[in-house]
């Protein structure tokens, strides 16, 4: 099986630099972000991509709408695909990567107090993984967020967790991996 994993269109939040962890917060993309997704569905089109699995998020629901423009293909929303509920909701996303600086915790272990860390999402988006892999289909179009793709590096990449999270995912970039 191929999976492709993608990162949403820049959404009004990435302009703003803002989080967005709560699925009821709709943030929606760009004008930029639509034509990104729409970019991302061109360049998708001729991989045969049977089935796109998107986030419940609004950026990532309008992401796969705008990229089986040119696939037509079923959307299917699963919420362990969800971007990491790490607190701060609509505060700038610098307030949160200084407050794990300051941390002593290793950094994809590192949490606020009932919210989730980078290995809390890798145990969701794993179990995602292996049920993917019980279904049958040759080519999967994931629609999540950085953080899903990061854990798809950690999981099928062969990456450690901290070189994973550490990697940055443009918008609508996409990487395919095989199993």
């Amino acid at each position: 099986m191929k999976i492709y994993f993608m990162r949403h269109g820049e959404s009004e939040y990435n302009v703003n630099r803002l989080v967005n962890g709560n699925v009821k917060v709709k943030v929606p993309l760009t004008e930029l972000g639509i034509e990104q997704a729409r970019e991302a569905g061109k360049k998708l089109a001729n991989k045969k991509i049977e089935v796109i699995f998107a986030s419940p998020f609004l950026r990532t629901l309008q992401t796969a709408e705008a990229v089986n423009r040119y696939l037509n293909v079923k959307i299917i929303v699963d919420k362990r695909l969800r971007e990491i509920n790490f607190g701060f909701e609509g505060k700038n996303v610098e307030e949160y990567r200084e407050m794990r600086r300051r941390s002593d915790i290793v950094t994809v272990k590192f949490r606020l107090m009932g919210k989730e860390s980078f290995l809390d999402v890798k145990k969701r988006a794993k179990s995602f993984i292996a049920w993917l892999k019980k279904q049958d289909y040759e080519n999967v179009l994931i629609v999540g967020h950085e953080i899903i793709v990061q854990s798809a590096f950690a999981i099928l990449g062969k990456m450690s967790d901290e070189k994973a999270f550490s990697t940055s995912v443009k918008n609508c970039e996409c990487f395919r991996f095989y199993f």
